[in-house]
């Protein structure tokens, strides 16, 4: 952008001569272009995105407009380009105000009405005059085209009085350029630029934010056939959101950015018939993602009430401001916000994203007066109009009991909402069993039981297991009068633009089914038997076989059994849910082997899914041998050489306990005992014992381990070949220095040798040594690694003798 600014010095000599000739000429006429010397001034700045490639029916549309014909918002398409593009410039958008000495401020050069300027735009660069100032704001309008003074004074009064304060509170920041909650401000005028040209004519594209021309310019494009009708100012706000956010947040998912566009036009000019019917298409179809962003009416109505339920519950424009500028996205940054909210707790709507939406949906259904379960922001009606904000709505009710309920194929997208409302109608108090199958992992939800005597809402969590949940609502119709299951897709694909996140978004299906339980199920054991796991003769294990029934259309309950010796310590327990209905018996088997000998009697609780017990049973006592223990030892090598060192390891188990698998049992002990037998006559009661074997062979070496009832396991066999293949190889040395070929000692000269260095499997203290002098004297013996040796006199001078060692190892000998 280019522009002819004032010199300063002849501005005030010309204003100064209007305001002699002419004093009822208006200080702040939008109209009048001062005729001043100008200087040109280049800003830079590129816009990326042409218009004439979008088309209006895929844009955003703007709120306050009750017109048949759409006007929509560009800003989707320009950074969709601007991010094709690789986002030029996004570093640059970071704005460091510069100020001078001590001074909180900075000195700015803002616009003055009548500057003439070079604007670039998305169909190329236009030329246009400022019309109008404020403070923080400059009008200015494309060349040739003219907006009366009445329109320019009434954009400025709601920029100044609504727009810019509560857009600034809520997406602003303090740069600490003195100018408080402001955008910023790198092209140093201290005014956002509404740039105001000629697009399309009325209605269709109504304006747009440029991502790309962020780093030379805060400015907001504006068709000039649309800003002087009632929509007008709902344009700048929709923009200026987009500006703010984008400066701070450039990365933002669309689901917030576009969200808080909505949030914008509510917080400047209250709701219209637009962002009524926004969020009620997602709470009238609450099963749309509220995290995925695929440009549906619904998508702006679910970002929208969310960050309203954010900002209701962790700060007002101080939450958002921080959720805006942090550059975490998306559930990340929500996750953030709650953690630490400029207001409130930590964590009291949740630690993570699927904590804070289990919040957010029951507050979306129900909006109750129960703190975190609803708004204060907004007033959502029980059913959806026109003319009002509306809950989600349920996918199906009832209060009909006179048959089991169900509801089948009720699809869902990724971190989208199904609720199911019931209520007990005619029906006698009883409790209400719910259960909720899904199609696919990652399912999550709630049961809120609303009580009848005060109103509170109570809330169960939903745990899927093998994608089924179930849930118990006792008192229903007596201490209970209503009750909604919430559930919802928790997809890991969360945060997604269009398709971003691949060619499809997760989405999955849950069938719900309910009834009334009207007789409590009991619970029956059949047979009792025992035998005989390990094969010793004694019985060590029993097998329980039982029953559980119930007259209701399911229910699922939870049965505990428990193993109580003679003394009356319960032993070993464990749990097993158990769905039935349907007025037939649902059989289970379970069984036990016993850690010790005794006698054992099993206990049998069954509870309700809310805790509730229901039926109990218990046998008669059972006489049981211990189970012998299981070996399990190893070693470092079968195959091994005399006096060559070997690792044997002890290890075994002892298994015992209550098992729903009769392949299986919970506990392996580790052996009390250990008892090794080596088959050379030695034996080892350590666990790990370290030895050699000094003669050839083959050696069965055993094991047995002991367990705390004091028996002995089985044998277990480790075969052991012991050879000996390694020749024994001389080394001679003389005072430490090895002898390869030749030494030259005098007559009479007695010289220690040594074959200390010599090697074999074998040691040297154990091998059989020969010593040859050479002069007819021999030397031998076991362990005779040092030997001395002289010669007498000799005939001549030099005599050379041929020193011989041979080493034997039993088995094989070596020579040098």
């Amino acid at each position: 952008m280019s522009e002819n600014r004032s010199n300063k010095a002849l501005f005030l000599i010309a204003l100064f001569f209007i305001s002699i000739v002419s004093p009822l000429l208006s200080s702040a006429g939008a109209d009048s272009v001062e005729e001043t010397e100008r200087i040109p001034y280049n800003a830079g700045g590129v816009i990326i995105g042409d218009l004439k490639d979008f088309d209006p029916a895929n844009g955003s549309q703007y709120l306050l407009i009750e017109e048949q014909q759409p006007v929509v918002s560009a800003y989707g398409f320009m950074k969709q380009a601007w991010i094709d593009a690789g986002r030029p410039g996004v570093d640059d958008m970071k704005y460091q105000p510069i100020t001078h000495g001590r001074a909180s401020g900075r000195v700015c050069s803002p616009h003055l009405v009548g500057d003439q300027l070079t604007v670039p735009t998305s169909g190329g660069s236009i030329n246009a005059y400022v019309a109008k100032t404020t403070n923080t704001v400059a009008f200015i309008v494309e060349s040739g085209r003219t907006l009366s003074s009445t329109v320019l004074n009434n954009l400025a009064s709601s920029w100044d009085s609504t727009i810019y304060p509560t857009m600034t509170t809520y997406y602003g920041k303090d740069y600490q350029d003195g100018r408080g909650l402001a955008p910023p401000d790198i092209d140093n005028n201290c005014q956002v630029q509404i740039i105001i040209h000629d697009i399309d004519g009325p209605y269709n594209t109504g304006g747009y934010f440029s991502p790309s021309f962020a780093s030379a310019r805060e400015s907001v494009f504006v068709d000039f056939a649309d800003i002087t009708l009632n929509w007008g100012k709902s344009i700048i706000a929709h923009e200026l959101q987009h500006l703010l956010h984008n400066a701070q947040d450039p990365y933002e998912n669309l689901w917030i950015d576009e969200g808080n566009a909505d949030v914008a036009i509510y917080l400047c000019f209250g709701a219209d018939s637009t962002l009524v019917s926004h969020l009620n298409q997602w709470t009238e179809s609450s099963e749309l993602s509220v995290r995925w962003w695929n440009q549906r009416f619904a998508d702006y109505g679910a970002g929208f009430i969310f960050t309203m339920y954010l900002a209701d519950h962790l700060g007002g424009g101080a939450a958002v401001r921080q959720l805006v500028q942090d550059s975490a996205t998306g559930g990340v940054g929500v996750e953030k916000l709650a953690l630490s909210p400029p207001s409130g707790q930590s964590g009291s709507i949740g630690r993570t994203m699927n904590q804070i939406f289990a919040n957010f949906s029951i507050a979306a259904v129900l909006d109750s007066s129960q703190g975190i379960y609803g708004f204060s922001n907004l007033d959502l009606t029980p059913t959806c109009s026109s003319g009002s904000f509306c809950r989600v709505q349920p996918a199906a009710t009832n209060s009909d009991w006179s048959t089991p309920w169900s509801s089948t194929g009720n699809s869902v997208e990724g971190w989208g909402i199904r609720a199911f409302k019931f209520t007990p109608g005619s029906s006698s108090p009883a409790p209400l069993t719910i259960r909720l199958t899904s199609d696919v992992s990652q399912f999550d939800g709630v049961v809120v039981s609303k009580s009848t005597v005060d109103g509170l809402l109570t809330v169960t969590d939903l745990d899927f297991q093998s994608n089924v949940a179930t849930a118990l609502v006792p008192g229903f119709g007596n201490l209970t009068e209503e009750v909604w299951a919430i559930t919802w897709y928790a997809s890991t694909v969360a945060d997604c633009d269009y398709t971003s996140c691949g060619s499809s978004y997760p989405q999955g299906t849950v069938d719900i089914e309910a009834a009334r339980i009207t007789s409590p199920a009991t619970l029956t054991i059949n047979t009792t038997e025992t035998s005989d796991r390990d094969g010793d003769g004694s019985d060590d294990t029993s097998h329980i076989n039982f029953n559980v029934f119930s007259n209701a259309f399911f229910e699922d309950l939870d049965v505990d059994i428990s193993v109580i010796d003679s003394s009356g310590e319960i032993i070993d327990s464990t749990s097993n849910r158990v769905s039935a209905g349907g007025g037939q018996d649902t059989g289970s088997d379970i069984w036990f082997t016993a850690p010790l000998d005794g006698t054992y009697t099993f206990q049998f609780d069954m509870y309700d899914m809310i805790g509730t017990l229901v039926d109990s049973s218990t046998t008669s006592p059972l006489a049981l041998s211990n189970m012998r223990p299981t070996a399990n030892g190893t070693i470092s090598s079968n195959q091994t050489q005399t006096w060559e060192n070997i690792e044997f390891s002890g290890g075994g188990f002892d298994a015992w306990g209550l098992s729903f698998d009769n392949n299986s049992l919970p506990y392996l002990d580790s052996p009390t005992a250990y008892a090794w037998d080596f088959g050379d006559g030695v034996t080892s009661s350590l666990k790990s014992p370290t030895r050699s074997y000094q003669s050839i062979g083959v050696y069965n070496a055993t094991l047995r381990i002991m367990d705390q009832g004091n028996t002995w396991s089985e044998t277990e066999l480790h075969q052991v070949n012991v050879t000996d293949e390694t020749l024994p190889v001389p080394v001679i040395s003389v005072n430490n220095i090895v002898i390869d070929n030749d030494i030259s000692i005098f007559t009479n000269q007695l010289i220690q040798f040594s074959a200390s260095k010599s090697s074999d499997n074998v040691p040297v203290e154990n091998l059989q040594y020969q010593w040859d002098w050479g002069d007819g004297e021999i030397d031998t013996g076991i362990g005779m690694y040092l030997a001395q040796h002289e010669w007498g006199d000799i005939i001549g001078e030099n005599v050379t003798f041929n020193l011989t060692l041979t080493i034997f190892d039993g088995i094989n000998s070596g020579q040098k």
